[in-house]
């Protein structure tokens, strides 16, 4: 079971969105003393900015970390948990990679039809002669 918001956070993040974070965290507690043991632990996915004045609750990757429900307390929220002021490094897929994902988001959604470039080649080049 994957979990995409808390009690502590207002703002829930788009499912497609949490699949990216899930993904590129490689469906991992990113805390480095995570002491869950679980072989399936509940993950959620933390906004980073949460204490920075205003609070930053955007849903841009780069603010985005995935955690276990044991590291994702409302005690690691407050001003002496190990969350608050938190800036993890965090890695990152390129652009082709992320439009990749999406495209095929898209498609499975049944939002639009998926070709190959071979395909339409015809219908775009046009040879001058």
């Amino acid at each position: 079971m994957r979990e995409s918001n808390t009690s502590t956070e207002k703002n829930t993040v788009s499912t497609t969105c949490t699949e990216y974070i899930l993904h590129r965290d490689r469906h991992k507690c990113q805390n480095p003393n995570c002491k869950n043991k679980a072989d399936s632990p509940i993950l959620q996915v933390h906004h980073l900015g949460f204490w920075k004045n205003p609070p930053d609750r955007t849903d841009r990757p780069a603010n985005l970390v995935t955690l276990c429900t044991k590291c994702h307390t409302s005690k690691n929220h407050q001003k002496k948990g190990f969350l608050f002021g938190w800036e993890p490094k965090l890695k990152s897929f390129k652009g082709e990679t992320f439009m990749t994902m999406v495209r095929w988001r898209l498609t499975q959604e049944g939002q639009h039809n998926s070709t190959f470039g071979y395909i339409t080649k015809g219908k775009r080049w046009t040879p001058l002669y």
